[in-house]
């Protein structure tokens, strides 16, 4: 009896013995423990720009994973702060004669001129009209109050669920930090737990980002010279009040954010501003925005606070219903390039693994799976600005805002692409949502009817954004291009009662505007002068110029849906005669002595290639202008363009301006140009992510969107090809793409395809009709008529 204590003790230290081994085995898991969709990195953020993000297109969280004392930065999709009050347009059109007769007689820089003078009398006197940045919201601070060892680290981003999580600690001792916002409740959940059961001991305080110190001849950016601020800490929450010095009717007054702090096990103490919670098993904080646009509605707390009282404090019962949505939304599109040798490879590693001279291509699919996570986070009510919804500064890089002379085309160009049409959407509805704004443009600056879409926006359409060497006003091809966004949407999805209810609308608002603005010369033909093509001049040669190739290849495109929707009833058909005698008198393409696709068709106008856009290129983006595809030298003349554009980015790894790459490889793409278009996509791999695989603007610089819609837009136009009457399969693959498989490629006519391949040639391939209609399926020289039945998959055979 006596030697019974001595056997229970051996027992103990069996068990305990055994849990040890179970705990570090678990542990060591955890550290180790790569997202099947995702990235895990060893190393917190270096810079606010590195951080993990994660959101639901309305609330985002910016995440740099410190240890013991890091931040959560929130924000939301519209938090434009009011610091630039809508302003009188410019009336240009009492001075078109003047400033088309200057152009005439070589005075760019007087047309220019004019358009400043006229800005002078409405009060317009700064070089620009900035558009209001988009910032962040606060900051979720956090420290811990007794720190562990932090020996071993990991951090992941799980795209399937859009979790972001962070591991610190030993073998023994582990704090694991997890977070997202829910798409289902529209709120913001971090959890704070430790598997290997330690206390947890944390103070949280909501605190306002700091000020932006001065950069090179910038001036100190002060907060409260905008802001008023309240702060402040009652029982489990920390609220936050932001109301803006500087309003008007419309304009946002203020924003209210409150976190509720939730335990287990815990206590909790007020301390200031700060809430500290000591001894828990567990941490939840759920924080939630609203914006107010009436001051009467005051500080939003009580709504705020019986909106987070509402949900079940329970981590796992949040994500399960938002990780449904989510995942349904990622899942739909997936792309493979044979076996993935790089599963096991921190995302520094991945990074370091490839060059532009030898991609690793596991590196492309993870860029692609990482590009359409940042996108279907930051899509909500509005599609990703610049930076998406995240910030890290109170003064974005051009203000963070909806730039869309090329920018935001560039984000939303997987949206069809790739199966998120809710980014097409969201696009489409804030443009409806502007039309006002764009009524305003036309009638104000130009005198007449219809809609004019501008450069830039933000929570407005009506920004005068130009300076005598940037004359965006003089820039008509964004109406049409944003007309034909909505004309493709109804190309891939063959919804009638969109057509006739949201596009048809917007084209011809579009049309009335444009046919308007062209110059009709005394021999009957048409011209845009003024005209820019966005950013850059000829050589040598002020910007403000004489039929852009982009102006002219967006009205044309324009004219040709419109013709087409005439002859197939949509348009009464008497209005072919006007549709069809513009567009024969709008001008040729043209070649230059080079033999480049001209940037501009007018005699004495030169190509500069030194620039980040190729915006003549546009005939070629989302298909083949029918000019180019019967015209062998015109294709030559665009693929010369391509390489002369390519001089500048192969000199400086890739560039400044990702999204140039993005226009140049889907032209590329279109005119089946391989190795041009793999060229591009080997430079948006390898030039432009962070350890985060958040998307840079230039080389290792500047958080940006941009090519995280891009990229997979161009490798999708690699793998498939569609109009209404053909789907074009490996129109443009690489010979080191041998072997992949892709899932969820949509196609003009309301198709979807999966498709695998070996050898270069299609395997498997199944196609998914959703409007019943037939096309024909093209691999090479081989095609196969196609009739689709709604909602039936059927296998095609090569």
């Amino acid at each position: 009896m006596k030697r019974k204590p001595f056997i229970y003790l051996i027992a103990a230290i069996c068990l305990c013995s055994c849990e040890s081994k179970i705990n570090q085995t678990n542990t060591k898991e955890i550290f180790e423990a790569f997202p099947k969709h995702g990235f895990l990195s060893k190393a917190p953020a270096s810079k606010w720009e590195e951080s993990a993000i994660s959101g639901n297109g309305t609330i985002g969280m910016l995440i740099p994973g410190d240890v013991h004392k890091d931040r959560i930065v929130l924000s939301h999709e519209k938090l434009f702060m009011p610091e630039y009050e809508p302003l009188k347009a410019p009336n240009l059109g009492s001075r078109l004669d003047d400033i088309r007769t200057l152009i005439f007689q070589g005075k760019e820089k007087e047309a220019s001129m004019v358009a400043v003078e006229e800005g002078k009398k409405i009060g317009i006197v700064d070089d620009f009209v900035w558009t209001n940045p988009h910032i962040p919201a606060c900051q979720l601070e956090f420290q811990a109050i007794k720190p562990i060892k932090n020996e071993k680290y990991a951090r992941t981003v799980n795209y399937e669920t859009g979790e972001v999580a962070v591991n610190y600690g030993t073998e023994s001792e582990v704090i694991t930090r997890k977070a997202f916002v829910s798409r289902k409740d529209n709120v913001a959940v971090f959890h704070i737990k430790s598997p290997t059961g330690s206390k947890l001991n944390y103070t949280f305080l909501l605190n306002q980002l700091p000020q932006l110190e001065a950069e090179d001849d910038e001036e100190v950016f002060d907060p409260t010279a905008f802001t008023s601020l309240n702060i402040s800490a009652e029982d489990h929450y920390l609220s936050y009040q932001t109301t803006f010095k500087k309003e008007w009717e419309g304009s946002l007054k203020s924003y209210s954010v409150l976190s509720k702090i939730i335990n287990k096990n815990g206590s909790v103490k007020l301390k200031g501003n700060s809430i500290e919670v000591t001894n828990a098993d567990e941490i939840l904080v759920l924080s939630a925005i609203k914006l107010s646009y009436d001051k009467a509605e005051g500080n939003q707390k009580e709504a705020l606070k019986n909106k987070l009282d509402a949900l079940e404090p329970s981590y796992d019962k949040l994500l399960s219903p938002h990780a449904k949505i989510h995942g349904e939304m990622f899942n739909r599109f997936s792309l493979e390039l044979g076996e993935n040798k790089s599963i096991y490879l921190t995302s520094n590693e991945l990074l370091a693994s490839s060059s532009f001279e030898s991609t690793n291509p596991d590196l492309i699919v993870q860029a692609l799976k990482a590009g359409r996570y940042n996108v279907i986070s930051s899509t909500g009510a509005t599609p990703p600005a610049l930076q998406g919804i995240w910030g890290g500064t109170w003064r974005p890089a051009w203000s963070g805002d909806f730039t869309l002379n090329g920018n935001v085309p560039s984000v939303i160009a997987l949206g069809l692409n790739t199966n998120y049409q809710e980014l097409t959407d969201a696009y489409l509805n804030m443009l409806d949502s502007m039309m006002d704004d764009f009524k305003y443009n036309a009638r104000a600056m130009y005198g007449l009817d219809g809609i004019y879409v501008p450069s830039r926006a933000s929570e407005f359409g009506s920004v005068f954004h130009y300076a005598e060497y940037f004359p965006h006003l003089y820039w008509y091809a964004g109406t049409a291009w944003a007309a034909h966004f909505h004309y493709d949407k109804w190309l891939y999805t063959m919804d009638e009662q969109y057509l006739k209810d949201k596009a048809l609308p917007f084209m011809l608002k579009a049309y009335d505007f444009l046919s308007q603005i062209l110059y009709k010369t005394g021999e009957g033909d048409y011209m845009f002068i003024p005209s820019y093509s966005p950013e850059i001049g000829p050589l040598d040669k002020h910007p403000v110029a004489i039929n852009a190739t982009m102006d002219v290849a967006a009205m044309k495109q324009l004219l040709r849906n419109l013709i087409t929707l005439a002859k197939q009833g949509y348009i009464p058909k008497e209005s072919i005669e006007e549709y069809e005698g513009i567009l024969e008198a709008l001008p040729e393409y043209a070649i230059d002595n080079n033999g480049e696709l001209k940037e501009w068709i007018w005699d004495g106008y030169e190509n500069n290639n030194d620039h980040r856009h190729a915006s003549h290129l546009y005939p070629l983006y989302d298909g083949m202008d029918p000019e180019f595809k019967d015209d062998k030298a015109l294709q030559e003349a665009a693929r010369k363009a391509i390489e002369a554009r390519m001089v500048y980015r192969r000199d400086n790894n890739g560039g400044v301006m990702a999204f140039g790459l993005v226009q140049l490889g889907m032209a590329s793409a279109h005119l089946k140009d391989t190795a041009l278009a793999k060229e591009c996509v080997n430079w948006l791999v390898n030039s432009y992510w962070t350890p985060g695989f958040v998307s840079y603007h230039d080389p290792e610089s500047i958080f940006n969107m941009d090519i995280s819609g891009g990229l997979p837009a161009v490798v999708s136009y690699m793998l498939l090809q569609s109009t209404l009457d053909e789907i074009e399969l490996l129109p443009a693959l690489p010979k080191d793409w041998p072997n992949g498989k892709v899932k969820g490629l949509p196609a003009r006519g309301g198709f979807v395809v999966d498709m695998e391949w070996k050898e270069g040639k299609p395997f498997k391939v199944s196609i998914t009709s959703k409007a019943g209609r037939s096309t024909k399926i093209k691999f090479g020289d081989q095609v196969i008529p196609f009739q689709g039945e709604i909602g039936e998959s059927h296998q095609i055979n090569f």
